[in-house]
């Protein structure tokens, strides 16, 4: 049984866009999955291989209103 005070949220693919949209400054490190390196490298405007070969407590991040 869950519990009452869980509360689950999802996003589509049109509320990430927003979501990023608006951050001010955005981060990743290392991921383990496709989808989410193709979408944190189009976030930061990096090749998808930054991303992919970062190591383990290292990331890449932008500042969006500055694009730097």
């Amino acid at each position: 049984m869950r519990s009452p005070r869980l509360r689950r949220f999802a996003a589509s693919g049109g509320d990430r866009q927003h979501f990023f949209g608006n951050a001010s400054h955005v981060r990743t490190g290392r991921l383990n999955y496709a989808n989410d390196m193709r979408t944190m490298a189009n976030v930061l405007s990096v090749d998808i291989e930054n991303i992919r070969t970062l190591p383990e407590l290292a990331w890449i991040e932008r500042d969006m209103r500055t694009a730097k």
